[in-house]
């Protein structure tokens, strides 16, 4: 069953979350992507999941504390035996953990930036 997902903070870092396309059952969750055609055309030929949706998916499943992400591609334009594909991502604790290290030296990154910022606002 899919259910709509509001936005999902993330359970250990403030000022982190994700908006899932859906949530699926009480397990998974789905991101729908319509890529351009040549991006579509890639992943019909190869299977080969674009980094940035990879990594989305890996978010998702991290806020939501779920266990896969379906991640589904779908174009119009195609015959309509190619026009959509999905493949399933699995929790993966190493790279979750890989991810959310780089969140965390992001966020510090930006609250440095603000406190810069902070304190041109001051001396202006």
């Amino acid at each position: 069953e899919v259910h709509f997902s509001p936005f999902v903070e993330h359970p250990e870092i403030p000022n982190c979350g994700a908006s899932p396309d859906r949530l699926v059952g009480d397990v998974g969750g789905l991101e729908i992507k319509c890529p351009l055609e040549r991006n579509h055309l890639k992943f019909i030929m190869s299977g080969a999941v674009d980094k940035e949706y990879f990594w989305q998916c890996m978010h998702g499943i991290a806020c939501t504390k779920r266990n896969w992400w379906d991640l589904y591609y779908y174009h119009p334009d195609f015959p309509p035996n190619l026009q959509s594909r999905r493949v399933r991502i699995a929790r993966d604790a190493e790279q979750i953990a890989l991810l959310e290290r780089e969140i965390r030296i992001f966020n510090a990154e930006v609250d440095e930036a603000i406190a810069e910022l902070k304190k041109i606002q001051e001396a202006a």
